[in-house]
């Protein structure tokens, strides 16, 4: 759209699951991706999860009811960890030279995750102007099975951000199905889930955005996310550029179920550029 210009980091195998050693992974890729963009992009973006830590998050409460301020110390521990353990100032610099924004996924976990399944699934938005996250959002629909243990983000408004004066819709994984026709059609009356998508639905009405940037965990088919772009193109008229963030793997085992270049051209506009390294869980990065 013009000059509003978004690349993917797209990734493919398995991320490593330690903590320190996912922190260095990421840092890698963020590091080389910056090395092969080209021309200066708006927006360089990143998986949903791309990132994750752990954090006492036993006592915040779940699923509709997370309020701001338990969702904002999530927030504030996660940003003090990326200023110490990510973002160096080479990183910064790498960033501020390629790209005006960088977003990403960040999942935290409950320290005793053995006997505790509360997770949020935070999304950032780094302004490498500003050398820091400019606006901290995450998902607020879950899916059916995480609602008894999901933490939401109870604010909407953060998901409406406007990036270089473009109005940007940023959204966790599973937020593009709000807008599913066949998602909307299922939903029982007066349920949490059609509060929120009728309030998301308000709040776009009056944001009208032009630009829909998607964070989910693992992509290997399209088809995961065709009814929700569907229904994006249907309800959100005036967004002209549209992306999912990929990280090209099977989480329920064996061969992706669609060829990458499938999954790329059709979950993102034609405008989108892509850069596609593959990972593996011992940490190690190949660029493809």
């Amino acid at each position: 759209m013009g000059d509003f210009k978004v690349l993917r980091l797209v990734t493919q195998g398995e991320l490593s699951w330690e903590v320190e050693t996912r922190y260095q992974q990421c840092y890698q890729l963020t590091r080389k991706t910056c090395k092969k963009i080209k021309d200066r992009v708006t927006v360089f973006q990143a998986p949903g999860g791309f990132l994750f830590d752990i954090f006492e998050i036993a006592e915040v409460k779940h699923w509709p009811d997370t309020d701001v301020s338990e969702f904002t110390s999530i927030t504030e521990y996660v940003d003090k960890t990326l200023s110490g353990y990510f973002f160096d100032q080479e990183l910064k610099s790498a960033l501020k030279e390629k790209a005006d924004f960088f977003t990403f996924g960040v999942d935290v976990f409950d320290v005793n995750n053995d006997k505790c399944f509360s997770h949020v699934e935070l999304v950032a938005t780094y302004d490498t102007k500003l050398g820091k996250v400019s606006c901290w959002t995450g998902k607020s629909y879950p899916t059916e099975d995480q609602k008894r243990d999901f933490i939401n983000c109870p604010s909407l408004e953060t998901h409406c951000q406007r990036l270089n004066g473009i109005r940007v819709l940023v959204l966790g994984c599973h937020d593009l199905n709000m807008f599913s026709p066949r998602s909307r059609a299922s939903i029982a009356p007066g349920t949490s889930k059609e509060i929120v998508i009728n309030q998301m639905q308000k709040l776009c009405d009056q944001f009208k955005p032009q630009v829909v940037l998607q964070h989910p965990h693992a992509t290997d088919s399209a088809n995961i996310w065709n009814a929700g772009w569907a229904g994006v193109r249907k309800f959100l008229p005036e967004v002209k550029t549209y992306s999912s963030a990929i990280h090209y793997f099977n989480t329920f085992g064996g061969e992706p179920r669609q060829p990458l270049t499938t999954v790329l051209n059709r979950t993102a506009t034609r405008d989108v550029q892509n850069i596609v390294f593959t990972c593996f869980e011992d940490g190690g990065i190949d660029l493809v």
